[in-house]
């Protein structure tokens, strides 16, 4: 399990609804693909941290 503290998203002015544009989900990709392969069962990591 990974989780992505602080991510960016923009939320719909109607619904509420949060939703990430193209570069935030391409950077949380990368995040995850970094993350996933380490042998620990949670990682917890910052966003902005993770992102140059």
């Amino acid at each position: 399990m990974i989780i992505v503290k602080d991510v960016p998203a923009d939320v719909c002015t109607q619904c509420g609804e949060r939703y990430f544009d193209d570069d935030v989900m391409e950077n949380l990709e990368k995040i995850v693909n970094s993350l996933k392969n380490l042998s620990t069962e949670i990682s917890v990591v910052n966003y902005r941290g993770k992102v140059a």
